[in-house]
């Protein structure tokens, strides 16, 4: 898969989250960078554009939709995937308008973001 390699932002408060899927991304040839929270990611995403941006929902200061939004509103786009608890369909109906492509539900397992993340960029081209 390293052919296939792609730059992915991992996006969670938590930090035991964003170490457990840098593993699994790394394990398979991604390079990962980190954000803490919404504002963080926006501000990596000025300097460095990622392939994929991995995300929560649920975070202090700016939540994962909000964060799309802003993303959208600067014209960073890219393919993002949400890693969350929440399972509501018209919280998934907002991402979707938004551009969310893909949702995996915590507790995650590696195997299920790694397939997710193939069918992403697969769309991508």
């Amino acid at each position: 898969m390293r052919d296939e390699s792609r730059h992915i932002l991992v996006v969670d408060d938590s930090a035991i989250a964003r170490t457990s899927m840098r593993i699994a991304l790394e394990n398979v040839g991604h390079r990962v960078s980190e954000a803490d929270c919404g504002n963080a990611a926006l501000k990596h995403m000025l300097g460095e554009q990622p392939d994929l941006i991995i995300t929560d929902l649920n975070m202090p200061g700016m939540d994962g939709i909000a964060m799309v939004e802003r993303m959208n509103e600067m014209g960073r786009k890219c393919s993002v995937l949400v890693v969350t608890t929440e399972a509501s369909n018209a919280l998934k109906e907002a991402g979707k308008a938004l551009g969310i492509k893909a949702w995996v539900h915590k507790p995650f397992q590696p195997t299920a973001m790694i397939q997710a993340i193939k069918v992403l960029t697969h769309r991508k081209g």
